[in-house]
């Protein structure tokens, strides 16, 4: 059996079904973080980590809202954890 090589997803439409998320992604992250810059920080690199994930263009569009929620998620904590270290005694303004 001759094993499938996977065609790449255009640019483009990379770019289509990323923007399809985009505002989902900002929301979310605002949620999160109740933070204007840093809801726009974390929705940005939650999308630029998407767009290098070829599993993500090809996956259902449940699958990649799931996958959008959990990075965004993840991401947004780690914009929250990074407060944390400025909060500590000795930690910068």
């Amino acid at each position: 059996m001759k094993r499938q090589e996977k065609v790449p997803i255009a640019f483009q439409e990379k770019i289509f079904i990323l923007r399809k998320y985009e505002s989902y992604c900002y929301q979310l992250a605002f949620f999160l973080l109740k933070d204007e810059e840093d809801g726009i920080q974390a929705a940005s690199q939650t999308l630029i980590e998407l767009s290098q994930d070829d599993e993500f263009f090809l996956a259902s569009e449940m699958l990649q809202r799931r996958k959008v929620k959990s990075l965004t998620i993840k991401t947004s904590l780690m914009i929250r954890r990074q407060w944390g270290a400025y909060l500590l005694p000795g930690g910068n303004p």
